[in-house]
Formats: C-alpha cells, sequence, structure tokens
C-alpha cells in the first residue's frame, strides 16, 4: 500500500501533471504573464522584485514544487508544439548548479538561494528601524547589528566544511 501511495505522490509531481495544471491557468489567465516559481515561498520576495520592474505588470504564479520539478516542466515546455511556453517565465535558485537553462525565459538567483538576499545585515537593520521602531535609537541598532555579524561568522565557521561536502557531493553526483 506504501508503494501505490508513493507512486501516486510522484505522478502529483510529473511534468506532465504540471503542464496541464499550466495550461488551466493559462486558459484561466490567458492574457497575464505567468511566473513559475520553485515554490510557494518564493512568491512574496518575488512579487516586491517584479513590481520593481513593472508595477502594471499583469502575472499570476504557478507553483512547480521543486527545482527539480521546474526543470522538468522547462522541459516539457521546450518540446511543446504549441508553444505553451511563450510568457511563461522560470525563477530559479542558483544552488550548486550549472546545467541552468540558458534561455530568456529563465531568471536565476545570483545568490544560492532567494533567502540569501533577506538574511542578511542591511535587511536586519531595516526591520529593526521600519517594524521595530528603533530609527530613533541607532544604538540599539548598531549593537543588535553587530550581535547579527558574530553570530553569521560563527554560523559560517561551523557550516564551511558541511557546504563544502555539500558541494563536491553534487558536483560528483
Amino acid at each position: 500500500m506504501l508503494d501505490l501511495k508513493s507512486k501516486m505522490q510522484e505522478a502529483l509531481e510529473s511534468s506532465a501533471v504540471l503542464k496541464m495544471k499550466l495550461i488551466t491557468l493559462r486558459g484561466r489567465c490567458p492574457s497575464a504573464a505567468i511566473f513559475a516559481f520553485e515554490g510557494v515561498d518564493d512568491k512574496s520576495l518575488y512579487y516586491y522584485w517584479i513590481k520593481q520592474v513593472s508595477n502594471n505588470l499583469n502575472y499570476v504564479p504557478f507553483f512547480c514544487g521543486g527545482k527539480r520539478n521546474s526543470f522538468k516542466l522547462m522541459e516539457s515546455l521546450n518540446r511543446d508544439a504549441n508553444e505553451l511556453w511563450k510568457n511563461v517565465y522560470f525563477c530559479v535558485d542558483r544552488d550548486f548548479d550549472e546545467n541552468i537553462f540558458d534561455s530568456s525565459n529563465v531568471y536565476v538567483t545570483s545568490k544560492y538561494s532567494f533567502e540569501n538576499f533577506l538574511a542578511c545585515k542591511n535587511v536586519l537593520e531595516e526591520i529593526l528601524k521600519h517594524d521595530f521602531n528603533l530609527h530613533g535609537h541607532p544604538e540599539i541598532v548598531v549593537c543588535v547589528c553587530d550581535l547579527y555579524d558574530q553570530l553569521e561568522r560563527r554560523f559560517f565557521a561551523i557550516v564551511q566544511e558541511v557546504n563544502l561536502l555539500l558541494f563536491v557531493a553534487a558536483k560528483l553526483n
């Protein structure tokens, strides 16, 4: 029974199912651009980035359920004779990948993942000033940001070897 459940789950993540979902979305929103994201969590950050490029862009998000599924769907669309790929744009994390599609329809982050854009001192400083109303207390902001820097350095020292192993493992596959 467990094997059947696994096969059913796997089938739900197939490129054919994703392609059908994309066709359905295209039918519901024929004039909108479709931005295909790896996951649901990507939607919020990309919303702000997209709005900085064009505040009037009519688009709908589409979720692929991971990077591997994004690649499967890209490959499926590239083989599609009906040009379903038109007005569909993929947004994927850099990760350790080298075989990223070279296409004007694919945006690849300049960092390992989109979370790397958020986990930084500049973002923390802005959150402290704007969300915690510490704009009038620069000494607290500096203290918290200095502590962040210390903890970040400790974290990187701890995970450096693990990251190296993951990188090598990804290269050797």
